[in-house]
């Protein structure tokens, strides 16, 4: 039945800005006009729900849509109301271009080797103003700029209007090559790749605010790729910016009439790791780092603590990694910046947010475990350098054990679903800084893969265990950022090459996680290739559980560790069954003897978690929402007994007066980010879920209201 809704916002963080934006959820049951009551506003659709088309290939229905609006000085309320308008285009105020600040074009003769060279800059003018940048790396040789500049609009409307815009850098010596030199080198492919890409996205607003999100790659596209040396900086062309160190205390100035605000980037820099403004001549550069170095742990070492540091990084972006830096400008009357807005978590649950199918949420104990839950995951969270954004994950570890950068977007999805059950400014911000975290960083861009937790400093090892990038997804829903969902995409289709390469195989265990990235984009995107690989993945689990409900650890074989075929344990068979049962929360017609393979393996499972006594910390945080979901599938009243009992000795655990501190601190406090996020879901659907599961003899669809 087609309804009117009206959802009213929840500020968080800073909310003066005269703008807002909010990632709508829209429900499924029809098509919606969105706007946003007394102001003007403009709806984007980043979200579509799957198998929603009017006819096969069409246009899908609107999942999740960017709403932008200005603000009313009114609490803002959105309005969905069931008709499928066309966006209303208007007038752009804008003008961009995209102009060469100089062009080279020497050929090839008796001295020197070809050289184009054709820096770029992106101009950018509103009522009567201008504002001209261009990105860069500087390093030893100088500041080098992006060249070969292309602008590629990607949508627009009456309130703002959204552009990618790229080029290279060229991060080595600007110069001609001599003949001379280069009858020296024996084949010219092995030169190191000396090039980052560099593109922005922008966006334009009516009032004259500008939002910008930049990204330095250090991927491939020809040659033998290396690290980069330099830092990233922003080249603001004709203004006179203040020149000082930059800590991020202080991110608003003005040049001619041009209004800055770095503090979106402040988390970037510290007083212990500054970047900088510098001005030559009529130019500032904004180095919005202070060092590009990547410390991927810290080990007690003789009373002190040693930093463990990918080789090279200290010196720029070493080979693979990325780094995003959003800023804002006004050329306008009007202070830029934009507001964000969450929607009342009532509303995420009812638009499947939580879960493949709406729920009604809770409050109780298990709510208020995952909450603490999620306060842990912030004070070991990283901020004020390069790495911000990461987690540890081995909580509370500083100086006294292994505390590593974790490179699991699991978490980030965590922290964007307590945003969306707490509206807390501080869950979001950590799960937006962390997506881009690892998109950037744990990424590696030249493999279009997640690196290993436990890497050693060349940064090599890989592990189809963990592409888990499920928050990133979630990231590009809230930003609109293209490069996230494609960087998620990118290590969502390496991963099934992998995992093709190594089929068919009794070795599947722990590799089964990243299932849940394919769900979430196949949720949010609607692209069948992600939900078909689940299902044919989720074949291959049923497969190596067999008629005996066993699993191996999932890797390999060998004598090295993480490799070795060590029969399975609670723990890694919640990586498995966080594959498997999240294919089955999404179809109703999984195959008899799939279920019934998972069925033998919950028992095993159940076994062991029993022999150790009911509970087993890293295995625990699955507990509430997989095997909750799984036995409740499967009908078994003895596997639901028996996981009812598995969650009450969760919270018998954390309030026993023995433990003196909750079990997701600790050195064996890995995946604790499973409390935050899953037991949302299991306070919620602890007395109601078997009924509903029984009542329809399948998971419940969106529909199923």
């Amino acid at each position: 039945m087609k309804h009117t809704h009206t959802v009213t916002l929840r500020g968080i963080g800073e909310t003066d800005a005269p703008l807002g934006v909010v990632s709508m959820p829209i429900p499924d049951d029809c098509d919606h006009a969105v706007t946003v009551d007394g102001c003007a506003s403009q709806s984007v659709p980043v979200g579509f729900w799957p198998r929603s088309e009017r006819v096969p290939g069409g246009r899908k229905r609107t999942r999740r849509a960017l709403v932008f609006f200005e603000k009313s000085g009114e609490t803002p309320a959105v309005r969905l109301s069931p008709t499928a308008g066309e966006p209303e285009q208007g007038v752009s105020p804008w003008q961009v271009d995209v102009t060469s600040i100089r062009d080279i074009a020497r050929h090839r003769d008796d001295h020197y080797w070809h050289y184009y060279e054709r820096p770029g800059q992106v101009q950018l003018r509103f009522g009567g103003k201008q504002v001209a940048f261009s990105l860069g790396v500087r390093n030893e040789f100088g500041t080098h700029l992006w060249q070969y500049v292309l602008a590629q609009k990607l949508w627009s409307g009456p309130l703002v209007e959204a552009w990618r815009i790229g080029g290279h850098i060229y991060t080595a010596e600007e110069r001609p090559l001599t003949m001379e030199k280069f009858n020296e080198v024996s084949d010219i492919l092995v030169f190191p790749d000396a090039t980052v890409a560099a593109s922005v996205y922008l966006l334009l607003f009516a009032n004259g605010t500008i939002q910008v999100t930049g990204h330095w790659i250090n991927g491939r596209i020809y040659g033998n790729v290396g690290n980069q040396q330099g830092a990233p900086v922003v080249v603001f062309n004709g203004c006179e910016l203040p020149e000082r160190t930059w800590d991020g205390s202080d991110g608003f100035m003005d040049s001619g009439g041009v209004a800055f605000d770095f503090s979106a980037a402040s988390d970037l820099v510290s007083a212990e790791h500054p970047g900088s403004i510098s001005r030559s001549d009529s130019d500032s550069a904004w180095q919005p780092v202070g060092d590009t170095r990547i410390v991927i742990r810290h080990e007690p070492a003789d009373g002190s603590v040693k930093d463990i540091e990918v080789d090279g990084s200290s010196d720029g972006l070493v080979k693979g990694v990325a780094r995003s830096v959003t800023w804002h400008m006004g050329l306008g009357d009007a202070a830029p910046g934009v507001a964000r807005y969450v929607a009342p978590p009532d509303w995420y649950a009812k638009c499947c947010e939580f879960a493949p199918f709406p729920i009604e949420l809770a409050d109780g104990e298990f709510e208020e475990l995952g909450h603490q839950c999620a306060e842990v995951l912030l004070r070991n969270s990283v901020k004020g350098k390069f790495t911000s954004g990461g987690i540890y994950r081995y909580l509370d570890q500083y100086g006294l054990g292994c505390y590593e950068l974790s490179m699991d977007a699991n978490e980030t999805r965590s922290m964007f679903r307590r945003a969306y059950r707490d509206s807390d400014a501080r869950f979001y911000d950590l799960g937006l800084r962390s997506s881009y975290f690892m998109a950037d960083i744990a990424t590696d861009h030249s493999r279009d893969v997640i690196h290993y937790h436990n890497d050693a400093p060349d940064w090599r090892i890989y592990s189809l265990i963990y592409q888990r990038f499920s928050g990133i997804v979630l990231g590009y829903m809230e930003t609109g950022d293209y490069y996230l969902l494609e960087t998620a995409q990118a290590v969502a289709r390496n991963y099934i090459s992998h995992h093709l390469q190594n089929w068919p195989r009794q070795g599947i265990g722990r590799d089964a996680d990243p299932l849940n990235g394919f769900l979430m984009l196949w949720d949010y995107t609607g692209a069948e290739e992600f939900f078909e690989f689940a299902r044919e993945f989720a074949h291959h689990v049923a497969l190596a559980l067999g008629d005996h409900g066993t699993w191996l650890c999932g890797a390999g074989v060998g004598p090295q560790m993480g490799c070795n075929a060590i029969p399975g344990t609670p723990w890694n068979g919640g990586h498995l069954f966080n594959g498997f049962t999240e294919y089955a929360m999404r179809d109703p017609n999984v195959p008899a003897d799939w279920l019934e393979s998972a069925r033998r393996g919950l028992e095993h499972l159940y076994d062991m978690l029993e022999e150790e006594g009911g509970f087993h910390p890293a295995s625990s945080g699955f507990i509430g929402r997989l095997h909750w979901y799984l036995a409740c599938r499967l009908g078994d009243p003895d596997l639901i007994e028996r996981t009812r009992k598995l969650m009450d000795n969760i919270v018998k655990d954390a309030k026993d007066p023995a433990r003196k501190e909750p079990v997701f601190t600790g050195p064996s406090a890995h995946h604790m980010n499973n409390y935050a996020d899953y037991l949302i879901f299991y306070e919620a659907t602890k007395d109601t879920l078997p009924e509903k599961l029984s009542a329809f003899g399948r998971q419940p669809s969106a529909n199923d209201r």
